[in-house]
């Protein structure tokens, strides 16, 4: 199952930790406000990035207003927003890219239950290479994005 947290109740946070992927979604065409996408590996067997990349379309069309013609164009760009995984559960380690604003460590760490482990240091930021966004990628997204928002 993919999930957004807008979605479910932003005051609760989820019972118990999980590893699984997530990316970083802007949802503003001046790229202010951004949500975490996810998938939980105890809701949903092993997501990997591919599979979460058209749930992040689906949000993309509906937060910028996009066409499936412009979706077709950024549909193999799934290197083009920042992302991650969080593994576990022997060590728990938040794999990511450096690229994603700080704003959303905090969406991560509720969409995967992770405050607790965090707040008692059991918990690594590690960035991974593997993360990182590709730079073809994200120019082709993130122009898009811009541009199909400008006069909205």
């Amino acid at each position: 199952m993919f999930k957004t947290l807008s979605n479910i109740d932003l005051r609760k946070e989820a019972q118990k930790p999980s590893g699984g992927v997530y990316y970083a979604v802007p949802k503003n065409k001046d790229f202010s406000i951004w949500e975490v996408v996810y998938s939980r590996n105890d809701e949903f067997n092993e997501a990997y990035h591919e599979d979460l990349w058209q749930y992040v379309l689906l949000n993309l069309k509906q937060w910028f207003g996009l066409t499936d013609e412009t979706l077709t164009v950024i549909k193999n760009n799934e290197y083009g927003l920042p992302r991650g995984r969080v593994q576990s559960p022997k060590d728990w380690i938040i794999f990511h890219g450096g690229d994603a604003p700080n704003a959303i460590k905090h969406q991560v760490l509720k969409a995967f239950g992770l405050h607790e482990l965090n707040r008692n240091g059991f918990l690594k930021w590690e960035e991974s290479e593997q993360e990182k966004m590709n730079d073809v990628d994200k120019e082709k997204v993130w122009n898009l994005l811009k541009e199909n928002n400008e006069d909205k």
